[in-house]
């Protein structure tokens, strides 16, 4: 993903890009990308 905790720029792009156009939930996409949401 990037260095330690931080994703990279591009990882952030694409997680952006299947949220706004895959029509999935962010829990899903989250699950798929193997990341969990900020509380």
């Amino acid at each position: 993903m990037g260095n330690g905790n931080r994703p990279t720029p591009e990882f952030r792009r694409e997680a952006v890009r299947l949220a706004l156009t895959s029509g999935r939930t962010r829990r899903e996409i989250a699950k798929d990308l193997g990341i969990g949401l900020p509380a």
